[in-house]
């Protein structure tokens, strides 16, 4: 049904009523759009604070467990025991192994 009116306070109401929905989904827009700026904002400064913090500790451990040229000779050698036993192959080996890749 196709319903024109010739009366222009409809046409008034038609127009204003018009431009309150156009300036409440602007308005609505620019709320969503500040809402979800703000949000990015904070996890910006959430992620760079715990980066930065991060940055700060991995330093601070490098510094404890590095030790500075003059604190490297300073410190007694130690010595690292342990036993070994040397291992020879024999031809005997060496031919069973190269027989077995063939």
């Amino acid at each position: 049904m196709h319903y024109r009116s010739t009366n222009p306070f409809v046409h008034v109401l038609l127009v204003l009523g018009g431009l309150a929905i156009l300036g409440a989904a602007l308005i609505f827009g620019a709320v969503l759009l500040a809402v979800l700026l703000g949000v990015g904002a904070i996890l910006a400064v959430v992620l760079w604070v715990r980066f930065w913090l991060m940055r700060g500790l991995s330093r601070a451990r490098a510094d404890r467990t590095t030790p500075t040229p003059g604190q490297a000779r300073k410190r007694p050698h130690t010595i690292i025991e342990g036993e070994f036993r040397e291992v020879r192959r024999t031809r005997e080996d060496e031919q069973r192994q190269d027989g077995s890749k063939d």
